[in-house]
């Protein structure tokens, strides 16, 4: 007579297990579902800014566009992603500024230490008549973004901008920031380029002490 050769027992536990496993599984296979979503709609609201958005083919995408990216703005995984874009497709959409200065705080909520997140509050803030924020905003910048060429060189265009409204301390600072262009890789050929059309922008009284104050600098590889 023969007998069947039972297998060894499954315990709870490994049964507990393969269940934990296979709930897991099915999570991260929706979760991928999910993103893979938001990185078209980040492709193609990424195209559509590219391209010359303002014109008639182009300008009506942009609202229903950022309509559809508002839903992602506190998705983990992507949110970094989604709240600039927000803000981007506001802004060139002409939504109202005060708007434009409650997306570009939201940005920093979750990205404290980009310069480019706080020279965009600085911009939306001057946009609303808040100097003083504008001003805090330029500072954060010098400190989370202290020797990145593009941060440097925007930093020098909006100080200079804003001159009249600078203290002593952060016009000292913007001349530290004028030295520090030449210890920085890749922004000199750019702040030769950008420097001359910011100086044109400027009242006459402003750009003569400016660049007074610049010749007396000392040249740090320039």
């Amino acid at each position: 007579m023969s007998a069947a050769v039972a297998g060894p027992p499954r315990s709870v536990a490994g049964i507990a297990l393969s269940v934990v496993l296979l709930s897991v599984a099915g999570w991260l296979t929706f979760e991928g579902v999910r993103l893979s979503r938001f990185f078209q709609l980040y492709g193609q609201a990424s195209a559509v800014l590219a391209s010359e958005y303002w014109t008639s083919a182009n300008f009506p995408q942009l609202g229903p566009l950022r309509a559809q990216v508002a839903d992602w703005r506190d998705v983990a995984g992507v949110r970094n992603l989604a709240r600039p874009l927000y803000l981007q497709l506001g802004r060139v959409a002409g939504v109202p500024a005060a708007t434009t200065l409650s997306d570009a705080a939201d940005v920093i909520r979750i990205d404290p230490v980009s310069g480019e997140a706080w020279a965009n509050f600085a911009t939306a803030s001057l946009a609303v008549s808040r100097v003083d924020l504008a001003l805090a905003a330029w500072g954060m910048s010098s400190v989370v973004a202290p020797r990145e060429d593009r941060d440097i060189l925007w930093r020098l265009s909006f100080l200079a901008g804003v001159w009249s409204e600078a203290s002593d301390e952060q016009k000292q600072r913007f001349f530290y920031e004028m030295q520090m262009v030449g210890l920085t890789r890749g922004a000199v050929s750019r702040f030769r380029t950008l420097w001359p059309s910011v100086l044109r922008s400027l009242q006459p009284d402003v750009r003569k002490e400016i660049e007074d104050k610049r010749r007396t600098l000392p040249r740090t590889g320039w």
